[in-house]
């Protein structure tokens, strides 16, 4: 028989890696990759950075808070990181180097192709298609169209698309 107003079954719990749950907006899922390097902190250790990867990506979406759930396995040798602890996550897609990005404000639709607005110098501006990757929360990757460096309108771009749009009504 089973005494039910007994103790509780016994847990049984491996610190040496434990696994922080992070809560991924879903306008940040398009870069997010498993074996993505996580950067962890808690308040019990302000001074001090974990370094884990992600093993899972959740496949739904969370209705009420937008986001999807992922897992970051970190080594915890010192069993310093314990369950229930609050964390913050600065999550490295590795999207930023050698990508060049613009202002998703920046991006207008010209005659059917995606364009930007280029500063030639004594207020002119040119136009020039670009070719659009992965789109970030403010960003947008720019696979071809743009070097390193190249500045673009990121204000302002509409009065310039509606001129141009004049001059081809003319």
């Amino acid at each position: 028989m089973v005494d039910r107003d007994g103790p509780a079954p016994l847990t049984v719990i491996n610190l040496e890696r434990v696994w922080v749950v992070a809560n991924i907006f879903e306008h940040d899922l398009a870069g997010l990759r498993t074996g993505d390097l996580a950067e962890i902190t808690v308040e019990a250790y302000p001074n001090r950075n974990f370094t884990g990867r992600i093993t899972y990506i959740g496949d739904e979406v969370d209705r009420t808070t937008r986001a999807v759930r992922a897992k970051i396995e970190v080594p915890n040798p010192d069993h310093v990181l314990k369950p229930g602890m609050f964390a913050r996550t600065t999550i490295d897609t590795g999207s930023a180097r050698g990508v060049i990005v613009a202002p998703e404000t920046a991006i207008y639709e010209v005659d059917g192709k995606e364009v930007v607005f280029v500063p030639d110098g004594d207020g002119r501006f040119s136009v020039r298609p670009v070719t659009l990757g992965r789109r970030g929360n403010v960003t947008v990757e720019i696979t071809a169209g743009l070097k390193q460096g190249d500045q673009v309108v990121a204000k302002g771009g509409l009065a310039l698309k509606s001129l141009i749009a004049n001059k081809a009504a003319d």
